[in-house]
């Protein structure tokens, strides 16, 4: 029987492999995307006072097309990458599916926000200490 047998018969209904895998992979896709958005100059922020709109919205519209970009593939291969469930009804793949991919993106954008929340702390941290 595939998947982790948890006695009298019931299988885990989360691979925690396939989601980690996924968040890994849209974490990565979000940081390549963003460092492409940077060259393009489509997530600019403008440090003028003349200008209006500080964040325009060709830079608004790439950060929600990255991370709606980065979370598709990650909870794609979260859903594919997960164990295979033979006797359970096609709905309940679907669910689970669709769970998977909804847990890559909670880790991903955990694991962002850690990673994200050091170096803000690092930054301010040296500011800190000059000032």
């Amino acid at each position: 029987m595939a998947g982790h047998e948890l006695g009298d018969g019931y299988v885990a209904g989360v691979s925690w492999g396939a989601v980690f895998a996924g968040a890994a992979a849209a974490a990565a896709l979000s940081f390549i995307l963003l460092i492409l958005g940077v060259g393009l100059g489509l997530s600019s922020v403008s440090p003028y006072q003349y200008n209006a709109a500080p964040l325009g919205d060709a830079a608004i519209a790439w950060l929600a097309f990255m991370q709606l970009a980065a979370a598709g593939i990650g909870g794609y291969l979260a859903g594919r990458l997960r164990v295979k469930w033979a006797s359970i009804h096609g709905d309940e793949v679907h669910f689970r599916d669709t769970a998977h991919g909804l847990l890559a993106w909670a880790v991903a954008t955990l694991v962002t926000v850690a990673v994200l929340g050091g170096g803000t702390r690092a930054v301010l941290s040296g500011a800190i200490d000059s000032g």
